[in-house]
């Protein structure tokens, strides 16, 4: 069993003219930008990485504060693979080995799967199993049951090295999985799956709506 531990940066529509945040296409109001991903084996060893960014199709501009709290630019954006080139390269960085997705809350999980399904590929590609790592790092601080930490605050607490830059989506899928090392506990890892059934149908009364 290995374990994929996935973190996401997104894009999010902007008005530049009015400078002010403007409506979201409700079946894509986030846009991946950037996807990292780091596996790690049985005993919780990394032994790949992965990352890339990825041209935004929706939100072709890049939000200011987006830009930066990333480091992104639009030029860099630009070069870019699209977002079914970077999917394809994610599924082949997990391979065929049996293996559980990993991230840092819920969202990651599910903007993911919105990407996937909005820009027409195949999400049952994917495992739905998934482990909620932010949760987990809750019960290891003994927290009640919704106050969540930051990925930064985390890190800092478990006294591990930042030599690289958060909010960029290799680095914290990296700091994820040495939290996840850390802190493994088999009787807390509250694996879930991911209701993609959900999400199709929701998307499907979105466009519903939108085309009546």
């Amino acid at each position: 069993m290995n374990y994929i531990i996935i973190d996401l940066e997104y894009n999010q529509n902007f008005d530049f003219k009015t400078g002010a945040k403007a409506p979201s296409n409700p079946l894509l109001p986030l846009e991946i930008i950037q996807i990292g991903a780091v596996k790690m084996d049985s005993r919780h060893e990394i032994i790949d990485k992965f990352g890339t960014t990825v041209a935004p199709r929706l939100y072709r501009g890049l939000n200011p504060f987006v830009a930066r709290v990333t480091g992104l630019t639009g030029a860099q954006l630009r070069k870019s693979p699209p977002f079914y080139a970077a999917y394809r390269g994610l599924l082949r960085f997990i391979g065929n080995e049996d293996a559980l997705l990993c991230f840092w809350g819920n969202d990651d999980v599910r903007e993911l799967f919105r990407n996937i399904l909005f820009y027409r590929q195949n999400p049952r590609r994917l495992p739905l199993g998934y482990i909620n790592i932010q949760r987990m790092a809750a019960l290891h601080l003994e927290l009640p049951a919704k106050q969540q930490m930051a990925l930064g605050t985390m890190v800092a607490n478990l006294d591990i090295d930042t030599p690289l830059p958060f909010h960029n989506a290799p680095n914290d899928a990296y700091y994820t999985a040495e939290i996840f090392k850390r802190i493994y506990n088999e009787k807390n890892l509250g694996i879930q799956s991911f209701d993609l059934e959900k999400l199709i149908l929701h998307n499907m009364e979105l466009k519903a709506k939108s085309d009546s």
